[in-house]
């Protein structure tokens, strides 16, 4: 939840939940878009082997780490466009991901696909997913202003 000091200053607005105190405030409660991300990432990665977490990526303004929950790969990737020269407003990044074995993924957006935390009424579909085919071992993902997970699916 919000607050620290209640003097507004900048760590009275961090929390993931609004505290109900101060201008701008929605209310004592009411959570943010990015109480729903928390909670996405938290479901995704739980039981992930931390000690076993793989670079994949870390140039090029695109970093992609390989998770492994349950022997499966979960690929957490996403494009650091605020120092990205060549980014403007709505413009992606293309990535490649290599090396998966099976036939699918899923990709999920981490940071729901709407505007407000008032627009989340079922959080099940609140995510932007897309289901892909594995093709020689490989896909190709979109980034943009979302990080995304991609998990191979059974």
């Amino acid at each position: 939840m919000e607050g620290f000091k209640y003097d507004g200053g900048y760590f009275d607005y961090t929390g993931l939940i609004y505290d109900g105190w101060g201008q701008g405030d929605l209310g004592l409660g009411v959570k943010k878009l990015s109480y729903y991300t928390y909670k996405k990432m938290t479901e995704v990665l739980e039981g992930s082997d931390w000690n076993n977490i793989q670079t994949v990526q870390e140039s090029g303004d695109v970093y992609i780490y390989k998770f492994t929950k349950s022997s499966k790969p979960i690929y957490v990737a996403w494009w650091d466009y605020f120092t990205d020269a060549t980014y403007s407003p709505g413009k992606t990044k293309q990535i490649v991901i290599t090396g998966l074995q099976g036939n699918t993924v899923l990709i999920t957006e981490v940071v729901p696909k709407y505007e407000s935390w008032k627009d989340v009424t079922d959080y099940s579909t609140a995510f932007k997913t897309e289901t892909k085919s594995i093709t020689n071992g490989q896909i190709t993902v979109t980034l943009g202003d979302s990080p995304v997970f991609t998990e191979v699916l059974p």
